[in-house]
């Protein structure tokens, strides 16, 4: 009979005892666990078609975009106007974030006598409704941004956030959200996007381990009992 056979059988309840313990211990680890679902995740950072996909991000900006949606009945009066625009300047100031795009920053081109005249759509917030209305009416009716940051009926309005290269998705992701929920907590808004989606799939693995580890752990027990 071997040492390990005399101990258990002489010393069970301290083998027990050391063993128990040592679970404890090594348990903690768990709480330290990190949950990444992004796609490039699952590829080595030598991988051939990893390291392009980085090069090409990295020249011409990242590739995951982030979209805010907001009821136009919101955005189409005095105080919404300049909500929507204050969402989308505290958004440029969510760390990893690279660009956001929205109708109150946007620039049309038009057409002049001297030639080619670039200003941007929305030259001052509104102080009246009349200029709203007159603000609706061209974001409507210009075709860079009717269909786009607009639907074509005025019903959602669109912020696009575009991530940096290399960005955590579902951590700028939960950011620009608490981003959102901070500024204007009485705007009604909707998020889309890869990072979105990938926030979603870590919070449910996250919800899965917590239910799944204490059944496990049970049954393991049980079973070695």
């Amino acid at each position: 009979m071997g040492f390990n056979s005399r101990m258990v059988q002489r010393h069970p309840g301290a083998v027990i005892a050391i063993i128990a313990a040592l679970t404890v211990v090594f348990s903690f680890g768990a709480t330290r666990i990190s949950v990444k679902s992004g796609v490039r995740d699952f590829f080595s950072e030598t991988d051939p078609l990893g390291r392009t996909f980085d090069e090409v991000s990295e020249a011409f900006g990242g590739s995951d975009y982030i979209m805010v949606a907001v009821p136009g009945n919101e955005v189409f009066t005095v105080d919404g106007v300049a909500l929507f625009d204050r969402v989308a300047r505290e958004l440029e100031q969510v760390e990893r974030v690279a660009e956001v795009r929205s109708v109150t920053d946007m620039v049309e081109v038009a057409g002049t006598d001297l030639g080619i005249e670039v200003k941007p759509i929305l030259e001052g917030l509104p102080r009246e409704q009349e200029e709203v209305e007159a603000f609706r009416r061209k974001v409507l009716a210009n075709p860079q941004s009717s269909g786009t940051l607009v639907s074509r009926d005025g019903t959602y309005l669109l912020t696009v956030v575009q991530l940096a290269q290399g960005a955590d998705d579902g951590k700028v992701a939960e950011d620009v959200e608490a981003c959102v929920a901070s500024v204007a907590p009485g705007l009604t808004a909707h998020f889309a996007g890869t990072p979105t989606l990938i926030r979603a799939a870590n919070d449910y693995l996250k919800l899965d381990l917590a239910r799944l580890f204490p059944l496990v752990s049970a049954i393991v027990v049980a079973i070695l009992y």
